[in-house]
C-alpha cells in the first residue's frame, strides 16, 4: 500500500476522531487551527513510517487532502442559515434588531 494513501487515511481518521470525541475543540476559532494540524502531523508521521524514501511526496499528498477536507468543512459551516433570533431582516424582523434581548428578565423592551 502506498505511503501517501496510508497518510491520507490516518489523517482523515484523526480528523474524525478529534471532531467527534471533542466537538467543542473543533468548533472554536483556535480549534479550527489545532485540529487540522493534529491530523496533518498524524498523517505525515504514518506516511513517513510506511514509505520513508518518499517523505516529501507523502507530506504534500497528506497536506492537500487535509486542506481539502478542512475547506469543505468551512464551506458547509458558512452555508448554514443563522439560528432564529439572529436574522438580519426578513418577514416580521426589522433590520438591526436581531440577537438576544438586551433588557433584563422583568423589563419590557421598547417597541
Amino acid at each position: 500500500m502506498p505511503g501517501w494513501l496510508v497518510g491520507i487515511s490516518i489523517a482523515v481518521a484523526t480528523l474524525d476522531l478529534v471532531v467527534f470525541s471533542s466537538p467543542l475543540l473543533a468548533l472554536g476559532a483556535v480549534g479550527l487551527l489545532i485540529v487540522p494540524a493534529i491530523a496533518m502531523w498524524a498523517g505525515v508521521a504514518a506516511a513517513s513510517i510506511v514509505d520513508p524514501r518518499h517523505t516529501s511526496r507523502n507530506t504534500a499528498a497528506v497536506v492537500c487532502a487535509v486542506a481539502a477536507v478542512f475547506l469543505g468543512y468551512l464551506a458547509i459551516i458558512q452555508s448554514r442559515p443563522l439560528p432564529p433570533g439572529y436574522s438580519h431582516g426578513g418577514a416580521n424582523v426589522y433590520p438591526g434588531q436581531g440577537g438576544a434581548s438586551k433588557s433584563g428578565p422583568n423589563e419590557v423592551s421598547p417597541p
